[in-house]
């Protein structure tokens, strides 16, 4: 009798939680299907999504990472219960699509095929595989605030897929510059990504534009001089 998917996604799971404990040392949470490893500073992810077929289903690998010297800027500056708090991720993306977009050759598959029990070892050595090769090396980089701030405001197709939707981006670049204390620059970069929700008649301009006048009144504190807010 041929394994449920349900089962099967079970078994890979749990097959894969070993490995990602002693190469890597992520702990497992099967609740969310994903594997967290904390730092000083915050915590990485490596999370598996899983699409549903008649009788086979394919799986693919996302990351992200949680800064939260970063959360912590936006969550003071954000509408109350738009920002999720712990919960929330500074940045992330697919492993497949974060490395076709730095490949020479495009086109690469982003999706790992699993039609039976037998492919689940197989399914488990390529994500290991690709969460090596791609994974490990985009995390280490994205630690570093300058490093995430220059890949965040680049203008290739990777920044948007680390952070796909606009208001997301704006927030974390805002709150990039004002913890590198690049203060100066906070007016001007908000703003242009003000004009483009407002050009694209995005539902949290009004959000984003409040977070902004936020984050320049906290500015305007730290550089009032002694005696003057």
């Amino acid at each position: 009798m041929k394994t449920s998917l349900t089962i099967m996604k079970k078994k890979l799971l749990v097959a894969l939680a070993k490995p990602m404990a002693d190469d890597f040392g992520y702990s497992y949470i099967s609740s969310e299907q994903e594997y967290r490893k904390t730092f000083s500073g915050g915590r990485t992810t490596m999370h598996v999504a899983f699409a549903n077929y008649s009788y086979e289903m394919t799986a693919t690998v996302d990351i992200a990472i949680r800064l939260d010297i970063v959360e912590d800027v936006i969550a003071r500056h954000s509408r109350p219960g738009l920002h999720l708090g712990k919960q929330s991720w500074t940045a992330g993306a697919e492993l497949g699509n974060l490395e076709t977009s730095t490949a020479d050759t495009p086109g690469k598959r982003n999706v790992i095929d699993i039609c039976s029990e037998e492919d689940i070892p197989t399914a488990v050595n390529e994500m290991l595989d690709i969460f090596w090769r791609v994974g490990i090396p985009a995390l280490e980089e994205w630690k570093n605030l300058n490093s995430l701030l220059t890949i965040l405001r680049g203008r290739d197709r990777t920044s948007s897929l680390v952070s796909p939707l606009i208001y997301d981006r704006a927030v974390v670049v805002c709150a990039l510059l004002f913890v590198l204390k690049r203060h100066d620059e906070i007016e001007e970069i908000g703003f242009e990504y003000l004009r483009k929700l407002k050009s694209e008649k995005n539902f949290q301009t009004e959000a984003f534009h409040e977070f902004l006048n936020n984050l320049l009144t906290e500015v305007g504190t730290l550089e009032a001089p002694d005696g003057e807010v």
